[in-house]
């Protein structure tokens, strides 16, 4: 599951993928009460910053849009693949 997740999101830039313990993240009880782990993205290096980047150059909205513009680009990334 992990190997999928991490090719689909890797070409975008969120190249780092693991798992933690649910606890060590305040906001998961809240959301997920029962969850005992939790899978992490990240990323490392630029590649992100290019594809977001590239997003906003072919879709200015993807910056005027929301108000954390890379951070919903993020989501909408993560949401694909579920």
């Amino acid at each position: 599951m992990l190997s999928v997740l991490a090719e689909q999101l890797a070409p975008a830039g969120l190249n780092l993928i693991g798992v933690a313990d649910a606890a060590s993240f305040s906001r998961t009880a809240e959301v997920f009460p029962s969850a005992r782990s939790i899978i992490v993205v990240a990323s490392g290096g630029p590649a992100l910053w290019h594809a977001f980047v590239a997003a906003a150059r072919s879709d200015a909205r993807v910056l005027t849009g929301e108000k954390h513009p890379l951070d919903a680009f993020v989501r909408i990334l993560q949401l694909a693949t579920s």
